[in-house]
């Protein structure tokens, strides 16, 4: 917050569809590193209405590779509903 967004680069357009692993963030760690209190990076997800699972993983992870998080939406209709969804490559 102190920053007001410096480092951080949105690619994504708000209300864009977007695919797995298309980057919608880009980052500056080498400019956080040096001027934020902090490198971690909350979360943040504005639609939990429709989400009914969120389940942390854990181990070993790879960057740019591993999954950190899978999010599993509400079924609302059809077969296609209460798809697993991973943040982060994968």
């Amino acid at each position: 917050m102190e920053l007001k967004g410096e480092g951080f680069t949105r690619v994504a357009e708000e209300g864009q569809r977007v695919t797995k692993g298309e980057v919608v963030l880009k980052v500056d760690l080498a400019l956080l590193e040096e001027k934020a209190k902090s490198t971690l990076s909350p979360l943040v997800i504005s639609n939990m209405d429709e989400i009914s699972q969120l389940t942390k993983l854990t181990g070993t992870v790879t960057a740019g590779e591993s999954p950190v998080l899978r999010v599993e939406k509400q079924a609302f209709w059809g077969p296609r509903s209460n798809a697993s969804r991973y943040v982060g490559p994968s």
